[in-house]
């Protein structure tokens, strides 16, 4: 690669964090319709690590030759670490119930789990480059709860105690999208990006 042809690091836009995270429970998905509640933001994000689950490509064959490769169902595996004490936030994902008048979380046998949207602000290195953001349409917990380590305080040295949750996305019925993907500086953003979190993209009503 000659110099001319190589591209300067300090002209890429490069991540450099997360933030921002916001939620809205799925009301309803069907071939007509799609609806969320509310937007709510969610504080204390710590990471978020996305997988693609899918499954490998199974190619066809005819005439000794392969003809072409058929995709399964998209699912995106999404491991969510936040600050362990969002207890409210965390019960709401699996289904649990949260009592209003003292704030304690119970957990039942029965409990299941609704879909959600989830969303979230990627930092970037510049300026310039604007701030990515990452909508995932219809998100399912893939346990039956969380899971927790308490960790004792060890003198001095004091842990930060994190919780991590494990989600699914899979395509909505009402147009097939699962996962969309912007940055505030792309065309036709500029307009949109401060109430872009506001509403799940493509959402009915």
């Amino acid at each position: 690669m000659t110099n001319s042809n190589r591209k300067d690091c300090k002209f890429m836009n490069l991540i450099v964090g997360a933030r921002d995270l916001v939620i809205a429970k799925q009301t309803a998905d069907s071939s007509t319709a799609l609806t969320y509640e509310t937007v709510e933001e969610v504080e204390g994000l710590v990471s978020v690590s996305i997988k693609d689950n899918s499954g490998e490509q199974k190619p066809y064959h005819a005439d000794d030759v392969e003809k072409g490769r058929l995709s399964s169902q998209a699912k995106m595996g999404i491991t969510i670490e936040l600050l362990a004490g969002a207890k409210a936030t965390i019960a709401k994902f699996y289904g649990h119930t949260v009592n209003s008048t003292d704030g304690t979380v119970s957990k039942k046998d029965g409990d299941a789990p609704p879909y959600f949207a989830i969303g979230f602000k990627a930092a970037t290195s510049t300026i310039a480059g604007g701030d990515d953001g990452v909508w995932f349409k219809k998100c399912i917990a893939t346990k039956r709860s969380n899971e927790m380590e308490y960790k004792t305080k060890e003198g001095e040295n004091v842990t930060i105690q994190t919780v991590k949750l494990e989600f699914e996305a899979i395509p909505t019925i009402k147009d097939s999208e699962y996962m969309i993907l912007a940055n505030s500086k792309d065309t036709g953003m500029s307009t949109k990006w401060e109430t872009w979190f506001d509403t799940v993209p493509g959402a009915t009503s």
